[in-house]
């Protein structure tokens, strides 16, 4: 019996296509077809790409992964001696430690009664803006004024 080649393409169709409709890629084949039935039309080619190159990822990193874990690769950094040179002193690296007091807590206070024109005198504002006017109006003008303020505002502090 001979064979032609005519012959032999038509029984590598036949055994084929027993494969494809028998074998164990039909499960497969029907679950990629209801996925892609599923994705739009103008998606298919994005979300296809994006597939792909998470199946290259993938395939990468199990690469990368084997080829990392040899035994008896040989590195350079074994065969070389580690130098080290002289230590670098900690004062250079770091800021000197900060000196570890408080000051004192006064823990109650007597809550002041009230405030004379000597206290505010700190922190009064002349309010005519000049020291020549300033000296031309009595003391006593100042001193009344700075009394009325303290006095509103001790007043309007609850």
């Amino acid at each position: 019996m001979a064979l032609n080649a005519a012959d032999i393409q038509e029984k590598l169709l036949k055994i084929a296509e027993s494969i494809r409709e028998s074998g164990p890629f039909k499960g497969l084949k029907s679950f990629f077809g209801n996925l892609l039935k599923k994705i739009p039309e103008n998606r298919r080619v994005p979300v296809l790409a994006a597939g792909g190159g998470c199946v290259l990822l993938v395939i990468c990193l199990v690469v990368v992964a084997a080829s990392g874990n040899r035994r008896g690769r040989s590195r350079v950094g074994e065969s070389v001696p580690a130098v080290s040179g002289p230590r670098i002193p900690a004062e250079d690296l770091f800021y000197p430690a900060e000196p570890d007091f408080l000051p004192g807590l006064l823990l109650e206070r007597e809550p002041r009664q009230g405030w004379t024109a000597d206290d505010a005198a700190p922190f009064w504002r002349d309010p005519a803006g000049s020291a020549e006017l300033s000296a031309q109006l009595p003391a006593d003008f100042w001193r009344e004024k700075m009394s009325e303020t303290i006095d509103k505002l001790m007043e309007s502090v609850p």
